[in-house]
């Protein structure tokens, strides 16, 4: 019989990193805000992963629930720099409405990671209901959504696009 912790766990690929030159401001754009992305999908992946090894009543079942917490926190403060402070400072320069298809993608998911977090802090409070396919069924409601954005985000940041509207030193003082 196979258990859990055996079964084959689904789950996200990380988005390749664009191409550029990792000391020009225009090209970390891109690059920079993939491998957050890649970060918010490896959290995810390793919430997947070790759920299959816990069990109620434990350390290590409050401690996965708790880490599911900080990564759900994770995504709000990430979407929040971008709404009220990135994409307005791109927008300013590049034409508003440039960024809302962002803004867009992350409401997209948001009802099922909602449902997500509502599960977890259930959880919390009333570990004994743990069930690892509940669970892990909550992150693929929502993780297919959240990963086409992450990727469609990442397009909306193209170097050359930026360039012909943001100068490097305005981009400068922006990043302090």
């Amino acid at each position: 019989m196979i258990t859990i912790a055996e079964q084959q766990v689904e789950m996200y690929h990380c988005i390749p990193i664009p191409d550029g030159d990792w000391r020009d401001i225009f090209d970390t754009q891109a690059i920079k805000m993939a491998l957050l992305h890649n970060m918010i999908i490896r959290g995810f992946n390793s919430l997947l992963y070790y759920s299959g090894e816990v069990q109620p009543g434990t350390k290590q079942l409050n401690s996965l629930l708790r880490y599911g917490q900080e990564n759900c926190k994770f995504i709000h403060h990430h979407h929040e720099n971008e709404e009220t402070m990135y994409f307005p400072f791109l927008e300013s320069k590049m034409g508003e409405g440039r960024m809302s298809s962002n803004v867009r993608g992350h409401e997209a998911f948001q009802k099922a990671f909602i449902a997500f977090e509502e599960h977890l802090n259930a959880l919390i409070k009333d570990p004994s209901k743990w069930d690892v396919n509940a669970f892990r069924q909550k992150i693929h409601d929502f993780m297919p959504t959240l990963r086409e954005h992450l990727i469609e985000e990442i397009d909306s940041l193209k170097s050359s696009e930026i360039a012909k509207h943001v100068n490097a030193e305005e981009f400068m003082e922006f990043e302090k």
